[in-house]
Protein backbone atom coordinates (compact mmCIF):
# COMPACT_ATOMS: atom_id res chain seq x y z
CA UNK A 1 0.00 0.00 0.00
CA UNK A 2 1.34 3.52 -0.83
CA UNK A 3 0.14 7.24 0.36
CA UNK A 4 0.88 10.57 -0.70
CA UNK A 5 0.76 14.10 1.04
CA UNK A 6 0.50 17.13 -1.40
CA UNK A 7 2.67 20.04 -1.19
CA UNK A 8 1.27 23.40 -3.00
CA UNK A 9 3.07 26.26 -2.67
CA UNK A 10 5.17 25.19 0.50
CA UNK A 11 2.39 24.40 2.36
CA UNK A 12 1.83 20.49 2.76
CA UNK A 13 -1.77 18.83 2.91
CA UNK A 14 -2.64 15.12 4.08
CA UNK A 15 -5.99 15.69 1.75
CA UNK A 16 -6.48 17.72 -0.84
CA UNK A 17 -7.80 21.30 -0.33
CA UNK A 18 -10.62 22.69 -2.10
CA UNK A 19 -9.20 24.67 -5.67
CA UNK A 20 -11.28 26.60 -8.00
CA UNK A 21 -12.17 26.00 -11.66
CA UNK A 22 -10.03 27.48 -14.32
CA UNK A 23 -7.33 27.63 -11.80
CA UNK A 24 -4.45 26.41 -13.12
CA UNK A 25 -0.25 27.44 -13.44
CA UNK A 26 0.41 26.20 -10.54
CA UNK A 27 2.61 22.67 -9.54
CA UNK A 28 0.58 20.23 -7.03
CA UNK A 29 3.73 18.02 -5.95
CA UNK A 30 2.95 14.42 -4.81
CA UNK A 31 4.99 13.04 -2.39
CA UNK A 32 4.77 9.41 -2.46
CA UNK A 33 5.58 7.05 0.25
CA UNK A 34 5.22 3.49 1.05
CA UNK A 35 2.79 3.16 4.05
CA UNK A 36 5.71 2.56 6.26
CA UNK A 37 6.49 6.28 5.47
CA UNK A 38 9.56 5.38 3.22
CA UNK A 39 10.21 7.25 -0.10
CA UNK A 40 8.58 4.94 -2.96
CA UNK A 41 11.24 4.98 -5.22
CA UNK A 42 9.96 6.05 -9.07
CA UNK A 43 12.58 4.59 -10.96
CA UNK A 44 11.11 2.91 -14.28
CA UNK A 45 7.48 4.89 -13.55
CA UNK A 46 5.48 6.92 -14.81
CA UNK A 47 2.88 8.97 -12.64
CA UNK A 48 -0.53 10.39 -13.73
CA UNK A 49 -2.89 12.31 -11.72
CA UNK A 50 -6.46 11.11 -12.48
CA UNK A 51 -9.98 11.83 -11.43
CA UNK A 52 -13.80 11.65 -12.63
CA UNK A 53 -16.74 13.16 -11.07
CA UNK A 54 -18.10 11.78 -8.09
CA UNK A 55 -21.42 10.66 -9.75
CA UNK A 56 -19.02 9.52 -13.27
CA UNK A 57 -17.50 6.17 -13.66
CA UNK A 58 -15.63 7.89 -16.66
CA UNK A 59 -11.70 9.56 -15.85
CA UNK A 60 -11.71 13.08 -17.10
CA UNK A 61 -8.44 14.14 -15.76
CA UNK A 62 -5.23 11.81 -16.91
CA UNK A 63 -2.44 13.92 -16.70
CA UNK A 64 1.39 13.07 -17.02
CA UNK A 65 2.79 14.38 -13.90
CA UNK A 66 6.84 15.36 -14.03
CA UNK A 67 9.18 13.32 -12.04
CA UNK A 68 12.61 15.26 -10.88
CA UNK A 69 14.86 12.93 -8.94
CA UNK A 70 13.15 9.51 -9.15
CA UNK A 71 14.60 7.77 -5.94
CA UNK A 72 12.96 10.75 -4.13
CA UNK A 73 9.67 9.55 -4.28
CA UNK A 74 8.59 13.09 -6.04
CA UNK A 75 6.35 13.68 -8.84
CA UNK A 76 4.49 17.77 -9.77
CA UNK A 77 1.17 17.30 -11.33
CA UNK A 78 0.67 20.93 -13.26
CA UNK A 79 -3.08 21.42 -13.59
CA UNK A 80 -4.03 22.27 -17.45
CA UNK A 81 -7.15 24.44 -18.25
CA UNK A 82 -8.77 21.25 -19.26
CA UNK A 83 -8.37 19.30 -16.13
CA UNK A 84 -10.00 21.82 -14.14
CA UNK A 85 -12.82 23.68 -16.26
CA UNK A 86 -15.87 21.95 -14.30
CA UNK A 87 -17.03 22.80 -10.99
CA UNK A 88 -18.20 19.49 -8.56
CA UNK A 89 -16.38 17.00 -6.53
CA UNK A 90 -14.06 14.77 -8.17
CA UNK A 91 -12.08 11.60 -7.04
CA UNK A 92 -8.71 11.72 -7.22
CA UNK A 93 -5.92 9.14 -7.49
CA UNK A 94 -2.06 9.02 -8.38
CA UNK A 95 -1.04 6.10 -10.98
CA UNK A 96 2.01 4.84 -10.63
CA UNK A 97 2.97 2.54 -13.26
CA UNK A 98 6.16 0.51 -14.66
CA UNK A 99 6.23 -2.46 -17.19
CA UNK A 100 5.25 -4.97 -14.90
CA UNK A 101 3.75 -2.96 -11.82
CA UNK A 102 0.78 -0.80 -11.31
CA UNK A 103 0.18 0.95 -7.94
CA UNK A 104 -2.62 3.67 -7.49
CA UNK A 105 -2.69 6.12 -4.48
CA UNK A 106 -6.25 7.03 -3.70
CA UNK A 107 -6.45 10.75 -2.75
CA UNK A 108 -9.66 11.14 -1.63
CA UNK A 109 -12.20 13.57 -2.81
CA UNK A 110 -11.19 16.79 -4.35
CA UNK A 111 -13.58 19.87 -4.26
CA UNK A 112 -13.83 22.83 -7.15
CA UNK A 113 -15.33 25.47 -6.29
CA UNK A 114 -16.96 27.66 -9.07
CA UNK A 115 -15.53 30.59 -10.31
CA UNK A 116 -16.46 34.10 -9.47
Amino acid sequence: MTKATITIQNTTYENLPRFVEDNVGFDIQLNIQNNDGSVYDLTGYTVRFKGRASNSSTTTINTLCTIGTATSGIATYTPTADDFADAGKYNIQVECSSATIITTVELGSMILNEAL
